[in-house]
């Protein structure tokens, strides 16, 4: 078993460096840019799946690629994502976001309990991070060619502190987050 990175595709490397030319100000962006130029690491796509997909019980499937995403250590050692906006497709690449808040962070540490937890004789695992932002949640998807997917949700999601930062099947996931996204639908309806 291994956690693999898959390889971005040619569009975003490219995205990536034409956004280092692009944003030179402000100044801490542009050093993000230049060390994920340099030393982005950890590629991986970034999935969304709605809360009424949630709701109605669908699966990881229902989830669609909205972007890749690199994590960056900086010039001063701290650490940043890069994210490139992309098309359903995996193309359109294009510069998004810079992140320093926890969420690197806690990707980094879920990255970390994933290589330490997973078995040697298990299935490979592709890294992508999957979203529901009506949950506010994210987790670190640990997608398997044999369907026994694994995930991690990120601090400070309240799955977290109730399900510490072990793995979790995908069953295990859509079942603790279930019951909040029909709550949801049931006060706010398809707006939610």
């Amino acid at each position: 078993m291994s956690v693999m990175h898959p390889q971005p595709p040619a569009s975003a490397l490219q995205a990536l460096a034409q956004a280092l030319n692009v944003h030179r100000e402000p100044r801490h962006l542009h050093e993000i840019l230049q060390a994920a130029h340099q030393h982005a690491t950890h590629p991986h796509r970034v999935y969304m799946m709605d809360s009424q997909a949630m709701a109605a019980g669908s699966g990881l499937d229902k989830a669609h690629l909205v972007a890749w995403r690199f994590l960056v250590t900086t010039g001063s050692g701290g650490h940043a994502a890069v994210e490139l906006p992309c098309r359903a497709d995996d193309t359109g690449h294009q510069f998004g976001t810079a992140d320093l808040g926890p969420l690197v962070q806690g990707t980094l540490d879920a990255l970390q309990a994933a290589e330490r937890q997973m078995t040697a004789a298990g299935p490979d695992y592709e890294v992508a991070l999957l979203r529901i932002p009506a949950l506010y949640v994210q987790a670190l998807w640990l997608r398997s060619v044999d369907g026994q997917d694994r995930l991690i949700p990120l601090a400070p999601a309240q799955l977290v502190r109730a399900n510490g930062t072990g793995l979790m099947t995908q069953l295990e996931f859509l079942g603790a987050l279930a019951g909040e996204a029909r709550r949801l639908h049931t006060v706010f309806g398809a707006e939610a």
